[in-house]
């Protein structure tokens, strides 16, 4: 059987697959500012293919952020948003518990009980600006409306096949000519050949067949051999990095609320600072939310996570429709004796490392999560995928006339594929049978240009992402100053909120803006350390007078008593029981501690200094090695 030609094939109908089918098509929005001159007049003809077209069910991918929202408009794609009872985004609330006045009173003694449905909670309200909103959903419906959208475009055709890992290439160049894929309605094996091929599945399964494998430089002639040969810019590692998971649960609501959150169309993130990590929670439907329980890899809670649900996350949920509906759950399985119905999703990290030159193989291409992961933390990974999205069709569109031809056939010509690669056999088509881009010099231009005008989008939000996992998912004591000192740089309010949550919403694609921001709260963090009033464990006071009148009343009860029942055995008993527990209690109230906050004093200042270094030093550990990923490559 003849092997089935296409221009584009997109791997992958997640969130990136459908969405690039859709802006390669004519009907895409972004034609509209190209030159018809440059366009095809017949469509691209695109397949696009997943092995699973059911609606996925997954417990990420579910909050874009209004840069998301920006560039799905840009593509002609916002109505995807319309009909899957998505939720207004209009910001963030971060909450934390307040510090307790007391400790060490009972409950009874009316003092603050951490973890108790009375706990109190300090927060900050951080808006998107300038009326900006993102959106939150169910990511199943979300993913579907995008593959009706991609389906219903001129020359998009949607298949439901497994693409196996033996790609088709060429024997003489290694050049990417499609894909074997077996239907889910069959078991034989077909053929796909296409002029490109798009990798967009979401994960790292095809980047070792797309980056070309390491290789020796042979030395130069006349030169010594080296015991350490050279490596190609390729040689990285091309493993997505899991720096814990995420666990989730869809809270129910009850019936008469429509919302359970802390503020109306917000999200909120709780630090809690018994917690493994930071409490994420958004609203998914009208009638359902969604609550997110970092567990960091290695936590010694992984081994027992719904425990530690019940335990830490249910008494420190900040409104009692939070608490109820998670503790319906946690009841409903403690009755069928069964586990918590919950999912679980990696937190992965992966740098985009460059594609084209000599690091990729001609005829293919990574996009989306198969290209480039952060931490989900803050919701930038759909932002980045459309962002990337809208920036390489512009390109692709702009000169498919060169690179795919009017509709006809494409020849065959290689520029920088190389002459020896992995054994091919069994793996590759005739050289007469070749279906490709003519000039992929042009394709090497196009990959060159996309790399750089990413790098504000996509290096702001990536570094963004962990930069805060690590700040608020950590627990030293240097993290936790910054982490106090971020909260009271958000109090500040102004350009405080405006600038971070620009930047959080992918609004401002601008690294050094976050790099302004992030030291001015490590700078701001040691002013709070040295100004501002922090809680002091202290004891409490009054402690020898209470013990003096509980022996002085046991002392006069027992002597009462003791003429009434006989004078000497009840003076000798009352005197001794008196003077025992009137001591007894009064020693228990020496032991009594108390939490206050204070200022620290003058004479603390030089530890202060010497602790200030530490901060800031763990300020650069965090956002240096970060902002170092995103320049190395």
């Amino acid at each position: 059987m003849n092997p089935s030609k296409y221009d584009v094939i997109i791997v992958g109908a997640g969130v990136a697959g459908p969405a690039m089918a859709y802006a390669l098509s004519s009907s895409s929005n972004l034609r509209k500012a190209i030159p018809e001159s440059s366009q095809r007049k017949k469509p691209l003809q695109i397949l696009l293919v997943d092995s699973k077209l059911r609606k996925p069910e997954r417990i990420v991918g579910e909050l874009l952020q209004p840069g998301g929202v920006l560039a799905l408009r840009r593509l002609g794609l916002e109505r995807a948003l319309d009909n899957i009872d998505a939720v207004r985004a209009k910001g963030y609330c971060v909450m934390r518990p307040k510090v307790p006045s007391s400790l060490g009173k009972s409950q009874n003694e009316g003092t603050f009980e951490k973890g108790s449905s009375g706990t109190q909670f300090e927060q900050v309200h951080i808006p998107y600006p300038d009326g900006n909103e993102g959106r939150s959903f169910h990511h199943g419906e979300f993913v579907s409306s995008l593959r009706a959208c991609a389906a219903s475009a001129p020359g998009v055709t949607l298949l439901e096949a497994s693409v196996q890992s033996d790609l088709v290439y060429c024997p003489h160049t290694g050049r990417i000519l499609g894909v074997r894929a077996t239907r889910s309605s069959g078991k034989r094996v077909e053929i796909f050949l296409a002029k490109l091929t798009i990798f967009a599945n979401g994960n790292s399964s095809f980047r070792k067949a797309v980056y070309l494998p390491a290789t020796t430089r042979p030395p130069a002639a006349g030169a010594e051999s080296i015991s350490s040969p050279a490596k190609t810019p390729t040689d990285k590692n091309l493993d997505t990095k899991a720096l814990g998971s995420f666990y989730g649960l869809v809270l129910p609501h009850p019936p008469n609320k429509s919302y359970i959150l802390p503020m109306y169309q917000h999200g909120t993130v709780v630090l809690v600072p018994d917690a493994a990590g930071p409490i994420l929670l958004y609203q998914v439907s009208s009638h359902d939310t969604r609550i997110l329980i970092d567990i960091p890899k290695n936590s010694p809670h992984a081994r027992a996570v719904p425990a530690y649900i019940k335990s830490i996350i249910l008494p420190n949920l900040p409104t009692p429709e939070l608490r109820e509906s998670l503790q319906s759950l946690v009841d409903e399985a403690e009755e069928k004796e069964g586990k918590l119905k919950m999912q679980s999703a990696i937190n992965p990290f992966f740098p985009a490392p460059p594609q084209g030159g000599c690091r990729t193989r001609e005829g293919g291409l990574l996009l989306g999560d198969a290209w480039n992961q952060r931490h989900p933390l803050t919701g930038g990974g759909m932002t980045v995928a459309f962002w990337d999205i809208v920036t390489l069709a512009t390109e692709l569109i702009s000169t498919e006339k060169e690179l795919f031809g009017e509709g006809g056939t494409g020849q065959a010509t290689s520029t920088n594929g190389p002459k020896d690669t992995m054994p091919l056999d069994g793996h590759v088509l005739k050289h007469e049978e070749e279906w490709t881009i003519g000039r992929w010099d042009l394709m090497d231009d196009i990959f060159n240009r996309w790399w750089w005008r990413r790098k504000g989008y996509a290096s702001t939000i990536n570094i963004l992402s962990v930069a805060l996992y690590d700040l608020f998912g950590g627990s030293s004591s240097n993290l936790e100053t910054l982490q106090t000192g971020c909260f009271k740089y958000f109090e500040l309010g102004g350009e405080a909120i405006n600038g971070p949550v620009t930047l959080l919403a992918g609004l401002a694609p601008r690294p050094f803006l976050l790099f302004c921001h992030f030291f001015a709260v490590a700078f701001y963090s040691l002013w709070v350390m040295f100004t501002h009033r922090r809680p002091v464990l202290v004891r409490g006071q009054n402690t020898k007078n209470e013990g003096s009148n509980g022996y002085t009343n046991g002392h006069a009860n027992g002597h009462a008593n003791g003429h009434a029942n006989g004078h000497a055995n009840g003076h000798a008993n009352g005197h001794a029981n008196g003077h025992t527990n009137g001591y007894s209690n009064g020693h228990t109230k020496i032991m009594d501690t108390r939490v206050v906050m204070r200022r620290p004093s003058i004479l603390e200042y030089p530890n202060l200094v010497i602790r200030s270094f530490a901060v800031f030093w763990t300020a650069c550990i965090v956002f240096g090695p970060l902002m170092w990923t995103e320049i190395k490559w």
